[in-house]
């Protein structure tokens, strides 16, 4: 007689009646900065918010849902250029000292996906070849397909908080901050409505408690 059920697909696995299927979503997280309060930072707080950004990233080598991927920092051109210089240093030094298991495949997939991603779009790949990896994107987007994980950044700048709704979907889980006060987030949620987001760590308190 033929068989009660039709043959799994080539390539797929079996599954048992008794057994439980667990899907994980296709998730996709940033972190947004105010510039100036990075700017401003004491060693040793900025020292603190580097390690946040670096257990949020290198936990699970980046590939967590709420594992941030895109960095944009709020401000103008200047004050994100003096930020970003004192804030990479550090979170370079951070993810030095923490046991990240990345090895050789993970740098040369960030490589990859780096030239994948500047055939695509107008981008500029920072210089270093150490274990972080960032590109800077000239217009904010969210580059879910071109990002491998591993140490891999994409940056951008926006001017102003309503600058983040042209990027906010269903796919983008979590949105960490750093500068930002409550109520200023509040108001923002309040007026633009945005979609998506299901956290909004606030990396402020990192050097605070």
């Amino acid at each position: 007689p033929p068989p009660l059920l039709p043959p799994p697909p080539p390539g797929s696995l079996p599954l048992p009646p008794h057994a439980t299927e667990l899907c994980f979503p296709d998730k996709f997280s940033l972190t947004v900065l105010r510039a100036s309060a990075v700017g401003a930072l004491a060693p040793a707080p900025l020292a603190a918010l580097a390690k946040a950004l670096v257990n949020d990233a290198f936990t699970f080598g980046q590939q967590a849902c709420s594992s941030p991927r895109l960095v944009l920092w709020l401000g103008d051109e200047a004050c994100t250029e003096a930020a970003r210089a004192k804030l990479w240093p550090n979170v370079e030094t951070a993810a030095n000292a923490v046991a990240h298991g990345l090895g050789d495949a993970e740098h040369l997939n960030k490589d990859v996906f780096a030239d994948l991603l500047a055939m695509d779009a107008d981008v500029r790949i920072e210089p270093g070849r150490g274990l972080l990896r960032r590109i800077w994107l000239n217009q904010p987007a969210v580059h879910a397909d071109t990002h491998c994980g591993g140490g891999l950044f994409h940056e951008s700048r926006i001017n102003a908080l309503t600058d983040l709704l042209p990027l906010l979907s269903r796919r983008i889980q979590t949105v960490s901050h750093h500068g930002f006060a409550r109520e200023e987030l509040l108001q923002f949620a309040r007026d633009a409505g945005p979609r998506g987001i299901d956290a909004g760590p606030d990396r402020q308190k990192a050097h605070q408690a």
